[in-house]
């Protein structure tokens, strides 16, 4: 278990959110809200593994509308292989920073591939320094 939690935080490391050439998650991003998943569902797909929960709101960072305080959200996790199921409950066990666009009634990921939109909130000093940095 602790192995599949370490592998997928080093495919996030790998990729790292604010070097230059990945503004694109934030920068499409329809709203950026920190709070917790819990998981209600996770089940092999076309294309990849459907991850469905719901984000309890703790606060909005940048949103084009004002978020509800429980958003659905519902992530295709294109790059996951097919067995083993990945590893998600590692993030219902803390707060963190969602980055998400609108898709119908839910909302998913402004990533892509394996990126659920989801970062630690140990990076809200980053993301707070970028936005300001992208209004001015």
């Amino acid at each position: 278990m602790a192995i599949r939690r370490i592998v997928f935080l080093l495919l996030l490391a790998s990729v790292p959110l604010f070097a230059p050439q990945r503004y694109s998650t934030v920068a499409s991003a329809d709203t950026i809200i920190t709070g917790k998943i819990r998981w209600t569902s996770r089940y092999p797909w076309f294309g990849g593994w459907r991850l469905n929960g719901e984000i309890t709101v703790a606060g909005s960072l940048y949103s084009t509308a004002k978020p509800p305080p429980i958003i659905p959200h519902r992530f295709l996790c294109s790059c996951c292989p097919m067995w083993p199921p990945p590893n998600s409950g590692w993030m219902q066990e803390e707060q963190g920073i969602w980055f998400l666009k609108k898709s119908g009634p839910s909302w998913t990921s402004a990533g892509e591939c394996y990126e659920p939109g989801f970062r630690p909130i140990a990076e809200l000093g980053e993301v707070r320094a970028w936005l300001l940095q992208r209004n001015r």
